[in-house]
């Protein structure tokens, strides 16, 4: 290496290193400017962490209370304490429980009260549950000419059992062709089926 080459390679190196620590200076200038704003920055994304893992802890911990507080519900249902840990920590279950406890005690003003639940499952049920309890043949049609109602197929055949006990074959031969092809009930719907032929 010549002298020259040897001084070229000098000065880029010179160069490199004071624009390095041309950047330096320009970075703690910026930080100096804005140390209050980066400092808000990182606080608020502590604080958003720290509240998240928070929030799933106290979410974690309530989902817990409140599957206690259904089993021993459903031991003993007279337990106030546990129906109203249940009812604040987890509404979804308490609707749920409600609803178990409506059917099986046929309570009918329950069964009314819940078919305005906002636990859309839970208030569906109820409104085939009332309709049946009321043996509301209108209420059970209603119910079964919503396409989302879950229990749309046993309304049908509901309905066509009670079309064929009127004797209202004709009809009960369109409804019965309305109920799904992969039902539970496909074993029965045939048996209807076959029985409407000779009718």
């Amino acid at each position: 290496m010549s002298i020259k080459e040897n001084m070229d390679y000098v000065k880029s190196e010179l160069s490199t290193q004071e624009k390095f620590i041309e950047s330096l200076v320009r970075v703690e200038g910026v930080y100096k400017k804005n140390k209050k704003i980066i400092y808000t920055i990182i606080a608020v994304v502590v604080v958003i962490f720290i509240s998240y893992k928070i929030s799933g802890y106290i979410n974690e911990q309530n989902l817990i209370k409140s599957n206690l507080a259904y089993d021993r519900l459903l031991k003993n249902p007279d337990d106030k304490e546990s129906l109203s840990i249940l009812k604040s920590t987890n509404n979804n279950l308490y609707e749920v429980y409600r609803l178990s406890n409506a059917i099986s005690l046929g309570d009918s003003k329950e069964l009314s009260a819940l078919s305005t639940s906002s636990v859309e499952f839970v208030k569906d049920i109820a409104s085939y549950e009332v309709a049946i309890s009321a043996q509301d043949s209108s209420a059970i049609k209603k119910y079964s000419l919503k396409e989302s109602a879950l229990l749309r197929d046993l309304a049908i055949f509901k309905d066509v059992v009670e079309m064929i006990k009127a004797k209202d074959y004709k009809n009960a031969k369109l409804k019965i062709g309305s109920i799904s092809k992969d039902t539970p009930l496909s074993k029965s719907v045939d048996a209807i089926k076959h029985f409407l032929i000779t009718k």
